[in-house]
C-alpha cells in the first residue's frame, strides 16, 4: 500500500513539476477561460478512449458569458483527442469534451458534446475557421457549429488560444433530420436521416464508388454509424445515381437536381469559393438527407477551412486542385447552376460583404492579447501578431473576391478605406498636394490627423473649405467623402446664398473627389432640413436615407422611421446631408 502510495504521489509531483515549468505562460484575462482537470493528472493521449475529468469555465470579466462550475465545484465531464492530421501532426493537440450533463458552454445551445480545436496550423491569425463559419450563417446555411475563442489549461498546463465548437451530429439543435437507426431494413425508413462525410481517409467505416472522372469518392457515414445490407446498398445507389447525372454530356439536364438541393449547394459552395478552400470537396465536406422518398440531399454543415487560402486567389477551386475536389467542377458546368450561383453572390454582395470584412478586424481585436500570450506557449505556431495577420488575411479574402466579382457580375463594394484623396493644408504647407487616406471616419495627411481646417482639392486645385471636426455648422469631410463613395449624391448650398446646387463628384478611376466651384465660394455646409426628429423616430415628409457614421444605410423612405439603436448618424435628402445624434 505505501508503494502504491509513493507512486502516486511521485507522478503527481512529476505532473506538478511539468506543470510549473510549461505555466511561465498564464491566460490573458481578455477571454474566458476553460480550465479541465483529468482524474489523477493522467494525459490525454488517445483518440478512442476518454479520460474521466472536471472542469470548470471562468468568463474573465466577459459580462455576456456564464460561467459553468468554479474551481472549488467543478463539474464532470469525460475528454479525448479527436481529428486526424491535427491530431498527430502538431504539439498543440484538439480535443473532443463530453460533459456528464448539457451546459450552455459560451452560450451555445444546451449539449453534451464539444470541441476544443487548436487550429495550430492556422496562421493567419486563427481567422480560418472563425470567417468560414461566419461566411455560412450570413450565406443562410441550414445549420453552421457556433464556435468561440476561449483560453485553455489542462491539467493546470496552460495551452493558449483554443476553438469551443459545436460538433457535427444529429440533433433537433444542429443537423435537424431524422435519426436513422443503425441496422434496419425498412425500405422507407433507410431513406433518411443520413448524415454523410465526403472523405479523404478510408479508415472510417465507408460506402466507395468511383467519381466520372476516375477519382475515388469515399462516403463516411456518420448516421447511422452500423448499416445493413439494405441501408448500404440504398446510400452506394444514392451516390452512383448523383455520380451519373452529374456526369451527362447534356448541361441542360435537370437530372441531378432530383438528388441535390441546387440552392444549399450553391450557398455552400460560394462559402468555399470566397474562401478559396482548395480541399471543400474533398475532406469534411457534409452532406445530409432527412427521412422521405422525395427528400433531397443537403450539402453542410461546413467544417475544416484549414487549407483555405493557401494558393492563389485567382482561379476557381477546381482549377489545379492540390486535392480532387469531388462533383463541383462537373456542376459548375450546368448554366442553372451558375446562374443559381451568380444569385447567391448578389445577395451576399448587397448583405454580408462589407459586415465581412468589419468582422474580420474585430475579431482579431478580440483575441489579440490571448493570441499573443498563447504565441509565447506555442512559439512554432506563429500568430504573434494577429493584427497583421489579418491584415493579410483580408487582403486575400479581397483578393478572391474581386476574382470572383469579375467573374460573376456583381461588383465589390466600394471600398472607402483603400481610397485617397489630395489635400492641402497647414500640415503641408498649403501649396503641396499628398495623399490623405481615409481609414474609420479618419482622415490622416503626413500622418497627421486631420481633425482641424483643411482644404480638399478639385480638378484644377481651386478649393472650398469644409472645415473641421470642431465646427458643429459644417460637415466633417471624412464623412461626405465616405457617402460619395458609396454613391450618394450630396448637393452642396453656400451658407451666403451666393451658390446653389454645386456639386461634389467622387472620380474612382483618379480616386479623388472633384469640387463644382466655379465662384471659390469656402465656406459651404451641406445640410438637410425637410425632416424632424422625436426620439428614435425621424419624421420625413420626403424620401430621406440614413447611415451609420461609417456608411451602412440602416433606414430610407418617408414617413416615420424609427431607429432601433440611438447614436450619431448621418441623414441625405434632396438638400444634402446633415450629421445628428438620434437619442
Amino acid at each position: 500500500m505505501y508503494t502504491s502510495y509513493l507512486k502516486r504521489s511521485l507522478t503527481a509531483l512529476a505532473i506538478l513539476g511539468a506543470t510549473f515549468l510549461a505555466n511561465a505562460v498564464e491566460p490573458s484575462g481578455t477571454l474566458p477561460v476553460i480550465y479541465v482537470n483529468t482524474e489523477n493528472g493522467v494525459p490525454v493521449t488517445s483518440k478512442e478512449e476518454y479520460v474521466k475529468g472536471t472542469y470548470y469555465l471562468d468568463p474573465k470579466g466577459n459580462a455576456d458569458i456564464s460561467a459553468i462550475g468554479t474551481a472549488e465545484a467543478p463539474l464532470t465531464l469525460q475528454i479525448r483527442g479527436r481529428g486526424n492530421y491535427t491530431w498527430v501532426g502538431f504539439d498543440k493537440k484538439p480535443y473532443r469534451l463530453k460533459l456528464t450533463e448539457k451546459a450552455k458552454l459560451m452560450g451555445m445551445k444546451k449539449s453534451k458534446h464539444f470541441g476544443l480545436l487548436a487550429h495550430a496550423d492556422d496562421n493567419l491569425g486563427f481567422l480560418r475557421n472563425a470567417v468560414g463559419f461566419e461566411l455560412s450563417r450570413r450565406m443562410g446555411l441550414a445549420w453552421t457549429p457556433a464556435d468561440a475563442p476561449v483560453e485553455y489549461v489542462l491539467n493546470g498546463d496552460y495551452l493558449g488560444v483554443y476553438f469551443l465548437t459545436e460538433l457535427i451530429r444529429v440533433d433537433k439543435d444542429r443537423v435537424n433530420i431524422v435519426e436513422q437507426p443503425d441496422l434496419i431494413t425498412n425500405p422507407d425508413s433507410i431513406t433518411g436521416g443520413w448524415l454523410v462525410e465526403i472523405d479523404n481517409y478510408e479508415n472510417d467505416p465507408h460506402v466507395k464508388i468511383t467519381e466520372g472522372n476516375g477519382y475515388p469518392i469515399i462516403l463516411t457515414y456518420k448516421t447511422p454509424e452500423l448499416l445493413s445490407p439494405e441501408q448500404e446498398n440504398f446510400l452506394r445507389s444514392q451516390a452512383e445515381a448523383m455520380n451519373t447525372a452529374i456526369y451527362t454530356s447534356d448541361k441542360t439536364s435537370t437530372e441531378w437536381e432530383k438528388y441535390i438541393d441546387i440552392d444549399a449547394l450553391a450557398r455552400y459552395y460560394v462559402v468555399q469559393e470566397i474562401m478559396d478552400d482548395c480541399e471543400s470537396f474533398h475532406g469534411s465536406c457534409y452532406m445530409h438527407r432527412d427521412m422521405g422518398a422525395d427528400k433531397k440531399w443537403i450539402f453542410g454543415p461546413v467544417w475544416d477551412f484549414g487549407n483555405a487560402y493557401q494558393r492563389g486567389t485567382n482561379q476557381f477551386i477546381w482549377d489545379e486542385p492540390q486535392f480532387n475536389q469531388t462533383w463541383i467542377g462537373e456542376i459548375y458546368k450546368f448554366p442553372r447552376f451558375q446562374d443559381k450561383v451568380k444569385e447567391v453572390w448578389a445577395e451576399f454582395i448587397a448583405n454580408s460583404y462589407e459586415y465581412m470584412t468589419e468582422y474580420i478586424d474585430n475579431y482579431a481585436a478580440h483575441i489579440s492579447q490571448a493570441a499573443q500570450n498563447s504565441s509565447e506557449r506555442w512559439p512554432q505556431y506563429g500568430n504573434a501578431d494577429v493584427i497583421d495577420c489579418a491584415a493579410q488575411f483580408k487582403n486575400m479574402f479581397k483578393a478572391k473576391a474581386q476574382f470572383l466579382a469579375q467573374e460573376w457580375g456583381t461588383p465589390l463594394p466600394v471600398d472607402y478605406s483603400d481610397l485617397n484623396v489630395y489635400v492641402r493644408g497647414a500640415h503641408c504647407g498649403w501649396d503641396t498636394s499628398i495623399k490623405m487616406t481615409y481609414t474609420n471616419g479618419v482622415f490622416v495627411a503626413n500622418g497627421v490627423n486631420l481633425d482641424g481646417d483643411f482644404k480638399i482639392g478639385g480638378a484644377d486645385w481651386n478649393s472650398i473649405d469644409f472645415g473641421g471636426r470642431s465646427d458643429d455648422n459644417k460637415v466633417n469631410i471624412g464623412e461626405a467623402y465616405h457617402l460619395l463613395a458609396k454613391g450618394v449624391n450630396l448637393q452642396v448650398n453656400s451658407n451666403g446664398g451666393k451658390l446653389s446646387n454645386a456639386t461634389i463628384t467622387f472620380n474612382p478611376a483618379k480616386e479623388t473627389l472633384i469640387v463644382d466651384n466655379p465662384l471659390g465660394i469656402e465656406d459651404i455646409t451641406l445640410s438637410g432640413n425637410n425632416w424632424s426628429i422625436s426620439g428614435l423616430t425621424i419624421h420625413a415628409p420626403a424620401e430621406i436615407r440614413v447611415y451609420t457614421l461609417s456608411g451602412s444605410l440602416v433606414a430610407s423612405g418617408s414617413g416615420d422611421l424609427t431607429l432601433s439603436t440611438p447614436g450619431m448618424y448621418i441623414i441625405t435628402d434632396n438638400n444634402g446631408a446633415s450629421k445628428v445624434t438620434i437619442r
